[in-house]
Parts: structure tokens; sequence; C-alpha cells
């Protein structure tokens, strides 16, 4: 049976001859069926983007040529079994190469060990040491060996087992009791899970490289269902967690990178199965894109986490059958619970993120609130803050729209566009807006945390609400800033005083703001590489900058400066982007000859930052009056010792103060405030 043995001829072949190339085919024209290329693709220079796509023909062969065939791979087969007596004959897979995924930079943290590389995955079916792959093995992937590397990398990537259940916990600490990103005791599972399908891996890989039989146990039932999705969730809460930790990296080396690149090649928008575990992933994705100040990508995911619990009707109260056995009931209400929540922290996320644009209204809603009719899962979780939350984003949406949209337009053609109506129509907005919150947010939502400590409770969830909320003020307030300044619009600030106090209480909640971070910075309780505490510290630096250029100076100013020089220099890519921004306007003003400038030479090993406990306890604040714009009264939960901060702001708009209103000093008070506005629209 030595010697080469030719291919046999068919007698007959069912078919064409040839099949045209893909190219001449969805071109619907005749192809030559030249190798390598056909006549058509080498006339337009596409001779290498040629290709015939392989087709298995019906032939007729000879009984005696299907023998020798036979013959010679039972021939073939006995050389091999002899050559290695102590391997079976089990067909495998070809060697496949190491995929690298992630960055060329790696880390140098305590306990970080990775599981050694290896060269080809063994498998036995469609499970390993007992756990099934079943999304490795999808119908809509025609090329399995890809599915195969990314566990390999997932192999490669995976950290210690204890360093990354740290980690977990320093992300379910952080925001378990704010957003319901985690449910701790299935993670547990999941990584049980998963630690023992690349622990049984590295075994048979041990065994095949020592030459020992591999022993299988396909016989024992799965432990559970391995999938991209969920290593996907596994990885980018580690990567989450790592950025969690405030560690100073290098310039080359960003804290979870390689594990948030990995769990982006895992994260499968063809799923169709669109489970919870998906929609935090995406979630996660995005929140941390978002600290890489990759904002387009951080739209993208957290309106897929949207889209997607919209699509499964997360947001519509669904109602149990009351044919349901005891554990049939009980499971629908877990499964309501979490899925609650989960769309409740979706809105707040997603609307707080994208609120100048298009985005899902609290009205087109109708599921319960997270503390309406809990169902308790064991987790200890309080859904008052994220409700509270809740409220204030349908604010944030609300006012967003009415302030920064395009409400020109109504569905008559006959719409009013002119300069004069949209200044009036804005003014009109922006006052009935503050007192919208004041009434309906602030007072029956707010004076509710009076007397509760923001950071000394263990956690941070209380400070980042009223961070939020200093937020929404500054976007109300910032369009006055240019429009009570525009000597077109003096016809229509009919409501002065309700002007004068409504930017009173934008830089009021500006200063306060940068004392929240201060102090969450002197607690080390702040976020060194997080987007929002820089980008409250910038929004709010520059309300105080643009009331300095009108003669009214905030100690604040230096704190701001020096935290954003902080963060910056612990590697907040936001930070640095701000801290450019800082030196242009600082510049700015230099060639302006104005007399306020900035002192960008502090940082925060000479600020004296001011460790009180404001907030222990705050002294009882009630109105003083009927109008509802008093700086001082219409914030309840915050203390005396901010009122000073806004002596003298009532003077803010008047012409006897900071620069001489002229034409020239007005172009440029002018053109400073729409060039900082513009950085935030």
């Amino acid at each position: 049976m030595s010697g080469n043995i030719q291919k046999p001829k068919p007698l007959k072949v069912f078919g064409r001859s040839h099949y045209a190339c893909t190219r001449c085919k969805v071109s619907k024209i005749k192809c030559s069926g030249e190798r390598p290329a056909c006549a058509n693709c080498k006339s337009i220079n596409k001779g290498d983007a040629c290709v015939y796509p392989t087709k298995d023909r019906k032939i007729v062969i000879m009984e005696s040529d299907l023998n020798k065939l036979h013959d010679r791979v039972e021939y073939l087969e006995s050389i091999i079994a002899s050559s290695n007596p102590s391997h079976t004959t089990e067909p495998e897979r070809a060697p496949l190469n190491t995929t690298t995924v992630g960055t060329s930079a790696s880390h140098s943290y305590p306990s970080m060990s990775t599981i050694g590389s290896t060269k080809k995955i063994p498998v036995s079916g469609n499970v390993i040491n007992g756990i099934e792959l079943v999304n490795f093995y999808a119908p809509e992937f025609d090329d399995y060996d890809l599915q195969y590397n990314l566990l390999l990398a997932c192999q490669n990537k995976l950290p210690e087992r204890t360093y990354a259940l740290n980690l977990v916990n320093k992300v379910y600490f952080t925001y378990n009791q704010e957003f319901y990103l985690l449910a701790i005791q299935e993670f547990l599972d999941l990584t049980n899970d998963i630690y023992a399908l690349f622990d049984g891996l590295q075994q048979e890989q041990q065994q095949q490289t020592s030459g020992q039989p591999q022993t299988h146990q396909n016989s024992e039932p799965p432990l559970r269902s391995i999938t991209q999705i969920s290593l996907c969730y596994f990885f980018i809460l580690i990567a989450f967690g790592e950025q969690l930790l405030n560690v100073k990296t290098d310039e080359n080396k960003y804290p979870g990178m390689e594990y948030y690149l990995l769990a982006e090649h895992l994260f499968r928008l063809t799923r169709s199965d669109l489970d919870i575990t998906f929609m935090q992933s995406s979630l996660l994705l995005g929140l941390y894109s978002v600290n890489l100040a990759r904002y387009n990508i951080a739209y993208n995911y957290l309106g897929i986490a949207a889209r997607s619990a919209v699509a499964q009707g997360y947001h519509r109260q669904r109602d149990i059958p009351g044919n349901k056995s005891p554990e049939e009931y009980r499971e629908l209400r877990i499964f309501a619970e979490r899925s609650k929540r989960l769309w409740w922290t979706i809105f707040v996320i997603d609307s707080l993120w994208a609120a100048k644009t298009e985005n899902f209204q609290y009205t087109d809603t109708d599921v319960d609130l997270p503390t309406e009719n809990t169902f308790d899962l064991g987790d200890s979780f309080d859904g008052t803050i994220l409700e509270t939350n809740v409220h204030l984003t349908k604010y944030v949406t609300k006012f967003v729209r009415l302030i920064y949209g395009p409400n020109i337009r109504t569905f008559s053609v006959n719409y009013i566009n002119t300069n004069q109506f949209n200044q009036k129509l804005l003014l009109k907005n922006i006052l009935t807006s503050s007192s919208d919150l004041i009434k309906n947010f602030e007072f029956p939502l707010l004076s509710k945390f009076r007397g509760i400590d923001y950071v000394n409770d263990g956690s941070r969830m209380l400070a980042n609400l009223l961070l939020r909320y200093h937020q929404l003020n500054i976007l109300l307030t910032k369009p006055l800033l240019s429009l009570a300044t525009d000597p077109s619009s003096s016809e229509l600030l009919e409501n002065y005083h309700d002007i004068e106090a409504t930017i009173a209480k934008g830089m009021f909640v500006s200063c306060s703001t940068i004392d929240i971070v201060a102090r969450l910075y002197t607690c080390q309780k702040i976020f060194v590489l997080g987007y929002w505490d820089s980008h409250h510290l910038f929004s709010s630096l520059m309300m105080l900058i643009i009331a300095g250029l009108r003669g009214k100076v905030y100690p604040q100013v230096n704190k701001a400066i020096a935290l954003l020089k902080y963060l910056a220099g612990m590697g907040n890519i936001n930070a640095n982007t701000y801290v450019k921004k800082l030196n242009d306007i600082s510049y700015e003003l230099q060639c302006s000859g104005i007399a306020f400038k900035l002192d960008l030479s502090v940082t925060v090993d000479t600020i004296d930052f001011d460790k009180n406990d404001y907030y222990k306890n705050p002294p009882s604040t009630k109105p003083q009056s009927n109008y509802l714009f008093e700086a001082r009264t219409a914030v309840p939960y915050l203390p005396e010792a901010y009122a000073d901060t806004i002596e003298g702001i009532n003077t803010f708009l008047s012409s006897s103060h900071g620069i001489s209103i002229n034409d020239k000093s007005r172009d440029f008070y002018m053109s400073i405030i729409n060039h900082i506005q513009g950085w935030e629209n």
C-alpha cells in the first residue's frame, strides 16, 4: 500500500463544471472560472480579491476506487497508532496561535499572577471540565477558531482569584446602594465556575504536555453555561475595580485597560438573549469608557443598555399570573425586582450622560419605582437613593430639553422664529424650571437628608446625589450669564430680581460643589480617575471664573485648580484636558489686560483644605419669605457656613462692579463666556 495513489476521476459530475467567483456572482456577470483569478477580476486589477466559494458537488465513482480509499485510510491509521501507543486516535483540531488581546502595557500590581499561555486548547465536545461552553459555538459564527482564541485570551489574562474578588468588592461597596450593577452572590457563583473552567483547562494542557492520558469529565452534568457575555461581565467588573483603586500609573499604562479591551472583544451585539447580565455589561463598558474620555463610545454602550431594557419591557409594569406555584411566583418576583432596579439604574445613568439629546422620559414608564412594591433579595439594597436620583433625573431631562433643546418648532408651520422671541422663551423656561426644581425637588426630597453626613457613612452615594443636583443648577444658570449681559436682550429682563437670584444660586452651588469634592479628597473618597469628579470641578470653576471677570473672586477657585491639577497628575484623562483649557483661559486673560488672573501654580500641598465637618449638625433652615429664589434658603440641606460665599453676588450684574461695561469690555466678556460655555455643549 506504499506509494502515492492517484486521485480517481469521477464517472459523472452533477452540477456545473465550475462556479463563479464571489465578485462575478454579486455583479451577476459571466465568470471565466480561471485560477487563481478570473479574467474579469484581472481586468480591473482585483486579482487578489478573486475568491471561489467552496461547494461540495455530487459525483459518481467506481466501487473499486472507493475501496482503495478505505484501504488507504486504514493503513495510515495503523501507522499512527503504532507510533503513538500512549495516545488515543481521537482526531484533534489544528493547533491555534495565541491571540494577544489588550495593549502592550502591563501592570506590576501585587498578587496579579496569570495562568501560563498555551498553544492549543484540548476540548472534548462542547464541555470542558464539566462546564458547557454555549456561546463559543454559536451558529452565527462560522469561524470557531476565533472563539477558541478568545477563550485562550481569557485564560492568559485571568488574574489571581483573590485579586479579582478584591476588585469586585471595590465596585460592590462603592455602588451597591446607588445603582444595581452587581448581584454579589450570583457573581461569586459565576467566579467559581470560571476558575473551575480554566483550572480544568490548565490541567488538561499539563496532561497533554507530559504525555499522560487525558481524563474527561463528560459524564458529569455541566455546572452552568459559561458564555461570552458572562466572561465579558467578569472582565469589565475587574477592569472597573482597577480604576477604583485610585493608583497612579505610568504614562503608557492605565488601570484595567487590558481587561477592558478583552471585555470589548467578548461583548457581542448579535446576542439574541438580552438578559440582565448583557445590560449590566453594557453599562459597565460605558462607565469605563467615560473615564477614558471616549465619549462617543460611552454614548453607544449606554444607548445599547437603554434600548435593550426597553426591548425587554423592563420599563413597563408586568402582572404576575395568579395560577403560578409558590416557587414560580417567587422566581417571578425576584426577576421583577432585579429588572426594576436595573431599569431605573439605566434610566439615571443614560439620562445624565445623554441629557442634551433625545432620551427616554419618565412619563414613558409605568414600572414600580425602586421603593415601591419591593421584594427582598437578601442583598440589603435600599432603593431610597436610587429613587431620589430617578426624580432628579426626570427634571434633568425635562429642564435641559427646555433650555438647550430646539424648542422653536411646533407641529404648526406658522411658528415664530426670531431672536427676540427665542430669548424671551429661553428666559421664561429658565426661571420656570428653577421655581419647579425648588418646589418639587429641593424641599420635598432633599430636605429629608438634612443632618446626614454624606461622607462618614462609608459611602459617597449622597455626595454623588448632591453633586448631580448642583450640576443641574449650573446648567440652568449658564445661559443667563450671557443673556443678562447682552445689550440686545435688556428689554426682555422684566423680572430682574429673579434673574439676579438665579445667578446667585448658580454661584452658590458652584462653591459648594468644589467644597464637596475637596472634602471627598481629604477623606480619601475622591475617584481619582473618574470623569464626573473632574467634570463637576471644571463646570463649577468655569462659573466662578465668569464671576471673577466681574470682580467677585471666590476662594474656591484655587481649590478647584489645585484639585484638577492633582487629578491630572494621577493620570485622569479628562482632568488633563481641563487643565489644558485652563491654560488657554489664563493666556486669554493675560492678553486682555483684565485685573483678574488665574494662579495655575497652586497645588493640593499649598491649599489649606477645610476639614471641618460642615454636614454633621447643619442648622435648621426655613424659607424666610415667600420668594422662592432666595439663595440662602433655597437649598435646605446646605449649612450656614456656605452663606458667606454669596455675599455681594446680588451686585453681579451691576455695572458699578468689576470691569466697566463698555462695548470693548462687553465684547470680550461675551466672547469668553461663549468660549467657556461651548466646551460643555
